[in-house]
């Protein structure tokens, strides 16, 4: 079997919803088949009458350099062992300032989360610390690692 290039997610645009606002109905809310799969079952996701989530827009389709990036940040070092220790932190921030494209806020809210780019055009470190105090890095990182980490492979078909 050969390899594919539509075999390949496209992850150009994932859209987050937290679980952590204020706009999403709990009692409705599918998390789990959102969880699954948020590029495809947005749907999942039930609002209160008149009110609209913040999305958090993310292209999970990094390039070669920005992988090894990634990449770098999840190793902290080696143990007496020399195996190999995670630096979870660290990681999860690369992996929020590399994928975290922009902020679509409700129209009409005010005190909103407004997206800013630093000047190699990833998501402020200013931004990124908000985030990471409401738990939304570490949301993006856990979608990231579902949907670009995935080790499962095709099923051959009959």
């Amino acid at each position: 079997m050969a390899i594919k290039l539509s075999q390949v997610k496209r992850l150009n645009s994932v859209h987050i919803i937290s679980k952590r606002d204020d706009a999403v109905d709990e009692e409705q809310t599918e998390w789990d088949r959102y969880d699954e799969d948020p590029v495809n079952n947005l749907d999942a996701i039930k609002y209160h009458a008149e009110k609209e989530a913040t999305k958090f827009i993310c292209n999970f389709e990094q390039t070669g350099k920005e992988v090894a990036s990634i990449k770098d940040a999840m190793i902290k070092g080696f143990d007496d062992d020399k195996n190999p220790m995670v630096a979870y932190g660290k990681w999860a921030y690369t992996v929020a300032r590399m994928t975290l494209k922009d902020i679509q806020n409700p129209p009409n809210v005010g005190d909103v989360i407004i997206f800013k780019k630093d000047g190699k055009g990833y998501v402020t470190d200013e931004i990124l610390t908000k985030l990471e105090r409401l738990g939304i890095v570490q949301e993006i990182f856990q979608h990231w690692i579902h949907l670009t980490q995935d080790d499962s492979k095709p099923q051959a078909k009959n």
